[in-house]
Parts: structure tokens; C-alpha cells; sequence
């Protein structure tokens, strides 16, 4: 269970493969020097104005298998003044509900060695200004996973299958693969 803002953890959370946790409420829920190791399926379903702050030293691993599903509008960021936080996902990330924007936000660091984004409804953006980093597969689902900030670096050999949509921030693809789309509306380049 994710705790609402006034709360705090510490140590490790696993979810295994096969298991559940509901995010529900109107309030922020904070992770504070906490490791959280997810191979089930998290389904994240509070307000729009609220977001699943990573702070304090805080990693989110979505490991292969394991789902981050935001079934409304909302956000995964860290709290004002905090270093960089490093959500990593070689599992799924998806937006299933809400018609706005679910963000990635802030001062997260959001890497991936493999992993799914997928935009099922609305628009699943990355929009921290902080430097991302990618390595083998990624697969983007759906016409609105986008990417509108930070410096995002695809190691040698990566691939990109699905829409890569590109509005913002700087991207280096070193030796990458881009199969299917590459629409570029903003930011820069670096091959």
C-alpha cells in the first residue's frame, strides 16, 4: 500500500507477479527512501491534481511483467527540491483512463532497458527535464506517448518500435533503430 503524503516508509516494497495494488484517493501518495520493486500491477486511479511523488532517495523499478497502469489523469514526480528520482521500467507503463495528460514529471529520471509505453487513452508524456536514459527495446503503444522534455539517450543497439512522437528536449540515438514513425515537432537531435 502506498501511503497518502502524511505518511512516510522506509526500506523495500515488492509487489509479485500476479498481485495488485489499488492507488485510490484526493491526496498525493509519497514514496520517501523507499526502493519499490513492482512485478505485478499497480493501477494508479486518484485525481487529476494529485500525483505519486518518488522522493527522499526513492527508486521505482517496473520490472519486466510488472504493470504501472494510470486508469485516470495524473502524475508521477517528486517533490520540490528533491535530487533526481529514478523511476525505471523495463515492464509496462500505461494510461488506460482519463482523457488529459498523465506526465512523468519534475525531477525524475525515468530509464528503461526494454519496456512498453502505452497511451490506451489520453496522452502518456514525459515531461521532466531531467537526462533519460534507454537501452534495449522499447515499444510505444498508441498515438499519445510523447516526449517533450530532457535529454533522452539510446544506447547503441536500442530499438524503437510504435509512434515516436518528439516535442521538446534532445534526443541521441547514437546507434539506435527507430522502426515505424518518427514525428519530430519541437526540440533537438542528435545523431
Amino acid at each position: 500500500r502506498i501511503l497518502p503524503r502524511s505518511a512516510k516508509f522506509s526500506g523495500s516494497v515488492g509487489i509479485a507477479s500476479g498481485g495488485v495494488v489499488n492507488m485510490t484517493g484526493v491526496v498525493d501518495h509519497v514514496l520517501s527512501g523507499v526502493t519499490f520493486n513492482n512485478s505485478g500491477t499497480v493501477n494508479y486511479n486518484f485525481g487529476a491534481a494529485n500525483s505519486f511523488l518518488v522522493q527522499a532517495g526513492s527508486v521505482f523499478n517496473n520490472l519486466a511483467g510488472g504493470v504501472f497502469d494510470f486508469k485516470t489523469d495524473g502524475n508521477i514526480s517528486e517533490t520540490t527540491g528533491c535530487a533526481p528520482r529514478n523511476p525505471n521500467n523495463p515492464g509496462t507503463s500505461r494510461k488506460s483512463g482519463g482523457t488529459g495528460n498523465s506526465d512523468l514529471s519534475g525531477a525524475i529520471a525515468y530509464n528503461s532497458t526494454g519496456g512498453t509505453l502505452d497511451a490506451a487513452s489520453g496522452s502518456l508524456r514525459v515531461t521532466s527535464g531531467q537526462t533519460h536514459s534507454r537501452s534495449g527495446t522499447l515499444t510505444l503503444l498508441g498515438s499519445g506517448v510523447q516526449f517533450t522534455a530532457g535529454t533522452n539517450s539510446f544506447a547503441d543497439g536500442a530499438v524503437i518500435n510504435g509512434t515516436l512522437n518528439q516535442s521538446g528536449g534532445t534526443f541521441s540515438f547514437s546507434n539506435a533503430t527507430v522502426n515505424n514513425t518518427y514525428n519530430l515537432s519541437g526540440g533537438a537531435v542528435g545523431i
